[in-house]
């Protein structure tokens, strides 16, 4: 049964988009080499046509997690253009993270919090930032997660939307046929140049960029 989730705010989304690459962060110490010099787009590339994500444990976590970032469009447009993200991932919905046992990762700085989850067992839902102890603050990212129970965790019915940079990029063809995730999905087009170079996406309905 669907989790009906409403009545967001301004700044508040329905969408959670998982980034295939953050700019030039270190990665876990959990993620392959052969993984950690691939592109951005090479990884969507992979997931596609897998029709799986695969999983890795994030900083401080003993679970592998997929890993989201909740976004409007100007949030979108903070994390490309200031932050470094790269305009290639998977989108999925509030509905579809939280069916799957996901949800918002709590921030803090406090050492007793974190030790708290992490002898809980539950060290993926908790993200050190700020404060004294870190000067780091990760906080913008407004960070979702799903910590999932295998190394993969499959995508089909689980997709709203792909996000693409190109939109003559395609996927490598499976048996000479793009990937059914490819075909079955929204495309959505990140266009920098869009809006004065504030950049906007473009959205395609499934098999308009076949």
């Amino acid at each position: 049964m669907a989790v009906l989730m409403g009545n967001y705010g301004g700044s508040q989304s329905d969408y959670l988009i998982h980034f295939t690459r953050r700019g030039n962060r270190r990665h876990s110490n959990s993620v392959p080499a052969e993984i950690q010099v691939m592109s951005a787009e090479e990884r969507l590339g992979a997931i596609i046509t897998d029709g799986a994500m695969r999983l890795f444990r994030p900083f401080g976590a003993e679970k592998p997690c997929a890993c989201f970032t909740e976004t409007t469009l100007e949030h979108l447009r903070y994390l490309l253009n200031k932050r470094g993200y790269s305009p290639w991932g998977i989108v999925m919905t509030r509905d579809q993270v939280l069916d799957d046992g996901g949800g918002t990762v709590t921030y803090t700085h406090r050492e007793p919090t974190l030790t708290a989850f992490r002898n809980a067992g539950l060290g993926h839902w908790a993200v050190r930032t700020g404060g004294e102890v870190s000067a780091v603050d990760w906080t913008y990212e407004r960070e979702w997660r799903i910590p999932w129970r295998a190394p993969q965790l499959p995508l089909k019915n689980r997709v709203r939307a792909i996000l693409i940079s190109n939109e003559f990029w395609r996927p490598v063809p499976k048996d000479e046929e793009l990937p059914d995730l490819w075909k079955k999905s929204h495309i959505w087009v990140w266009r920098p140049e869009a809006e004065a170079g504030k950049g906007a996406v473009t959205q395609y309905a499934p098999g308009d960029l076949t």
